[in-house]
C-alpha cells in the first residue's frame, strides 16, 4: 500500500503514513491519489584509466601536473513502483558517472517525476509521480 498523500511504500496494514504522518483510509477510494515511485540504482560501476597514463613515469606526471583523472563510468537503472508493479524505467547503459547522472535527474523531471528525496548512496535520488 503507499501513501495516499506523499506516495511512500507502507504495510498493508498501516494506519497513518510512517514519512508525512497522513491518516490512510483502508480499501482504494475513488479521487484518491495514486502514487508511482522510483528510484535510482547503479548497476555496474567501470574505472577507465585516462590513455595518456600508459606512458610510464611521464604519463603520471603529465596527470598530475594536468589535473588528467581516471574514468568513471556507470550504468544507472532506475525501476518504479506503483499500482501496475514494478517495471524498469530507464537503463542508461555505461555513461560517464556524473554527467550520466545529472542527464538522468533531468530526463527524470521533464517525464514528469518530481524529487522526493535522497537514498543512503550518493547516487540515490528518489522521485515520484501521480500514477495514470
Amino acid at each position: 500500500m503507499y501513501c495516499i498523500n506523499c506516495g511512500t511504500q507502507l504495510p498493508d496494514d498501516a494506519g497513518f503514513c510512517l514519512k508525512c504522518g497522513t491518516a490512510q483510509k483502508p480499501g482504494p477510494r475513488f479521487g484518491e491519489p495514486k502514487w508511482e515511485t522510483c528510484e535510482i540504482q547503479i548497476e555496474d560501476i567501470k574505472l577507465e584509466s585516462n590513455p595518456i597514463r600508459l606512458i610510464p613515469i611521464l604519463g603520471d606526471l603529465v596527470a598530475f601536473v594536468f589535473g588528467l583523472r581516471d574514468i568513471t563510468r556507470c550504468r544507472y537503472v532506475v525501476r518504479s513502483i506503483g499500482p501496475k508493479g514494478m517495471h524498469t524505467i530507464a537503463d542508461t547503459g555505461l555513461v560517464s558517472q556524473r554527467e550520466g547522472l545529472e542527464n538522468l535527474i533531468a530526463r527524470l523531471a521533464q517525464d514528469g517525476w518530481e524529487s522526493s528525496g535522497r537514498g543512503e548512496q550518493w547516487y540515490n535520488y528518489k522521485f515520484r509521480r501521480r500514477a495514470s
